[in-house]
């Protein structure tokens, strides 16, 4: 499984929030169990730009990835998700960031921002669907979002409503299981 992580690090709750999302991302790590589950991780910040953190093929261990976290840096400026989550599903899911083709995909996205852009959600659905990418979303953005979600994850068990950083800091358990949940369900699909 390639899991691309998608984190929204704007100015508005910077120093709020990175903090618990570092300790979200490491968390994260250890509950997938990288080496014993064929898990690889890309991650990606955005604010008003998208920066590539660090992609699928640079780390292979929990380890190294955690420390890769560690210095992550800030993706500053406000920035809207729907831009972010259409350059980071079109730049990290390439072969020349470690893509493999055989195995499920799966975005997480998590932003404190509504989602307002409707026909930019639908074409980046669109373009999720035709690549065989799965999507999961942290909400943090309150109901005010939630309709653009569905349409991003057309699913709603694969949205996870978090109310403050210290939820966040908590969910990283709930969202290793619902990433592996949807790897047994492709993997499920794949061979009947």
């Amino acid at each position: 499984m390639d899991i691309v992580l998608l984190l929204d690090s704007s100015d508005k709750y910077r120093s709020a929030s990175f903090q618990s999302e570092i300790v979200f991302l490491k968390d994260f790590i250890d509950n997938i169990d990288l080496e014993n589950r064929n898990v690889r991780i890309s991650l990606y910040t955005f604010g008003s730009s998208t920066f590539s953190q660090f992609t699928f093929d640079m780390y292979t261990t929990a380890g190294d990835m955690k420390q890769a976290v560690d210095y992550m840096w800030f993706a500053t400026g406000d920035g809207k998700p729907e831009p972010a989550i259409q350059f980071t599903v079109v730049d990290a899911f390439k072969d020349s960031n470690g893509d493999r083709e055989c195995v499920p995909n799966i975005l997480v996205v998590l932003t404190h921002s509504a989602l307002s852009d409707t026909v930019l959600i639908r074409n980046v659905s669109q373009e999720l669907s035709t690549r065989g990418i799965q999507c999961l979303f942290i909400n943090m953005a309150g109901t005010s979002a939630q309709s653009n979600i569905q349409i991003l994850t057309n699913s709603p068990s694969a949205i996870l409503p978090v109310v403050d950083f210290a939820s966040l800091e908590a969910s990283a358990v709930n969202v290793a299981q619902l990433v592996l949940a949807r790897k047994s369900t492709e993997t499920a699909l794949s061979s009947n």
